[in-house]
């Protein structure tokens, strides 16, 4: 077990403590001697020290107010001098300072004392410093581009007034030299060298001359420009001059073709209106003129070309409004004999007139009988191959007009009528386009063909205006245009109402748009397939025309009159008329 170390003798001897007082004895200081100075001294220190904490937060605040100043002053970005652009920069530092000025001032006047004060004005004065460089940096900067877009505005309103008077050599000359003189007041003002000078002179020149030449070409005057050119082409730049060189060659050539063509066509063109253009003579009058120069004797023959092509077709649109006025006259009532003694009529072509006589002949000989529906159904196949909507939009009135030798007045007027509608914009036309394909597709569908070439034109002519006259009506009683659903609700319902023909061995069946004129006397419609309001219509009717005996129920009149309802209600959807309806339903 541990044990605890014992000491025999004692191992250290007593000594007396260093230093100490063996007396209680007190002192001045141990009195208070000059307390008082000291602790008036401490309170000065901590005064000096609050009056310089205050002196720094004034001048601090101070300092804070001219920040914002400046912030506000320069840097606004919509009001601020830095934000000034132009001819607005102008006497910036002069309105800054001002205000800086008082500012400042109003600033200083509210400071507690000197020392505030003379803070402050260090502050003042170093901030005025860094305001001044970011000023004056500014206002250079915009004097300059100032200057720069008035220079080059001055230089090009005088260059375009040389253009415009580009037949007045004093005037062009005039204005080269205020030209001249404002370059070089501008290379003075902002110590430009003479080597920018001289290149800037040359240019501006250089540019007029070519802006003169340009206008003398546009208005014909090819050979002045070339004389133009001869005399001032040392003053061009070798590109401009290379580039107006070109011009002028082409422009020459072109001239020169003008004017032998001229020549050409006022001594061997046409006299009169209704002469013909006898373009191979003019050619070999031109090669023997300009053979020896292949660039000019194109140019002419060019010239040539498009005069007898002008020609020519003012002959022929004469001749197509000749022949519409031809037609409208007949169409209007007008007989053979007074359309043959027409001016229009005697101005067209021999064989023209020789067309439109038969042409009236014939359709008065087709007013009966077979012949009749011959011209019915020529007449719906070339509605149907004329009915579409981009080429009616680039067709003219008088070209539709002149389709009355294959048509009948009413199918004219039909195309007459939607290509006045297509005349109102390029929508109308994409519209009319989108219609003629959804009927094409829906039609295509129901097994009619649309797209095939051996097809029957004259039936689809006939649905698919039967279908525009539904369309059209819907449109005029609602009073605003169709959407593109109901158009297809109304083409549908047109393609599915179908008719039967009475025929030979197995009737066909057809839809009703599409069933000729001379053959609506055999259409009908099994009863069961008629709607039963239909129905008692008739019975009622032939009630009305005593047919049906008092007290016979509607069973027993539909049994007994079944044939007459069924031809009666195909007659109304093929497009008869009221009155031949009721003779239908009457047995007549």
């Amino acid at each position: 077990m541990p044990t605890v170390r014992l000491y025999g003798q004692q191992q250290q001897e007593l000594r007396a403590v260093p230093g100490a007082r063996l007396t209680a004895a007190p002192t001045a200081e141990t009195l208070g001697a000059d307390a008082g100075a000291k602790i008036a001294n401490v309170g000065l220190n901590l005064y000096q020290d609050e009056l310089l904490r205050q002196d720094q937060v004034a001048t601090l605040e101070a300092d804070r107010k001219l920040s914002e100043w400046e912030l506000r002053t320069m840097y606004d970005p919509r009001q601020g001098a830095l934000a000034k652009r132009g001819k607005d920069a102008m006497g910036l530092p002069d309105t800054v300072s001002a205000d800086y000025d008082k500012f400042t001032g109003e600033l200083r006047n509210s400071l507690a004392n000197d020392r505030q004060r003379v803070a402050f004005d260090r502050m003042v004065e170093s901030r005025r410093k860094d305001i001044n460089t970011s000023l004056s940096r500014h206002v250079f900067t915009e004097v300059r581009k100032f200057d720069d877009q008035e220079t080059e505005n001055y230089l090009k309103n005088s260059r375009e007034a040389a253009i415009a008077n580009f037949g007045d050599p004093a005037r062009i000359t005039t204005e080269i030299e205020r030209q001249t003189a404002a370059v070089m007041d501008f290379a003075n003002r902002n110590g430009l060298g003479p080597e920018y000078t001289k290149q800037k002179i040359t240019l501006i020149r250089s540019d007029t001359h070519e802006g003169v030449i340009t206008r003398m070409l546009a208005n014909g005057m090819d050979q002045g420009a070339k004389a133009y050119y001869d005399r001032v082409k040392g003053e061009l730049t070798g590109d401009t001059a290379a580039k107006v060189e070109k011009v002028l060659t082409v422009a020459i050539t072109e001239g020169a073709g003008l004017r032998g063509a001229g020549e050409i066509w006022a001594a061997m063109g046409p006299k009169a209106d209704a002469d013909p253009v006898s373009l191979d003579r003019m050619r070999d009058e031109a090669e023997k003129r300009y053979g020896s120069d292949p660039k000019v004797y194109r140019a002419v023959m060019d010239q040539l070309k498009e005069r007898a092509s002008l020609h020519n077709g003012a002959q022929r649109e004469r001749a197509e409004g000749n022949e519409a006025r031809v037609w409208d006259a007949r169409n209007s009532g007008a007989s053979l004999s007074t359309v043959m003694r027409m001016p229009e009529y005697l101005a067209l072509p021999g064989e023209k007139r020789e067309q439109i006589k038969n042409s009236i002949i014939d359709r008065g000989y087709m007013l009966e009988g077979r012949a009749r529906a011959e011209q019915e159904r020529r007449g719906w196949s070339t509605y149907w191959e004329y009915d579409n909507a981009a080429k009616l939009a680039s067709m003219t009135e008088d070209q539709i007009k002149n389709l009355s030798s294959r048509m009948s007045p009413q199918q004219v007027n039909s195309l007459l009528v939607k290509k006045r509608s297509l005349s109102k914009s390029d929508d109308t036309v994409r519209s009319a386009t989108i219609d003629d394909d959804q009927f094409k597709a829906l039609a295509e569908s129901a097994g009619l063909k649309p797209f095939d070439k051996k097809s029957d034109k004259a039936a689809l002519g006939r649905l698919k205006n039967t279908v525009e006259t539904l369309i059209d009506e819907e449109q005029r009683t609602t009073g605003r245009p169709l959407t593109r659903e109901r158009k297809g609700q109304i083409m549908q319902q047109a393609i599915d109402q179908k008719v039967m023909l009475d025929e030979w061995g197995r009737d066909p069946e057809m839809p009703a748009g599409m069933v000729p004129q001379d053959q609506r006397g055999s259409a009908y419609v099994p009863i069961n397939r008629i709607d039963g309001t239909v129905v008692s219509e008739y019975l009622n009717y032939l009630r009305s025309a005593s047919a049906v005996p008092m007290g016979m129920s509607d069973a027993v009149a539909s049994a007994r009159f079944k044939d007459r309802i069924q031809r009666a209600y195909g007659a109304r959807l093929t497009g008869a008329s009221r009155e031949e309806i009721e003779n239908i339903l009457r047995g007549r």
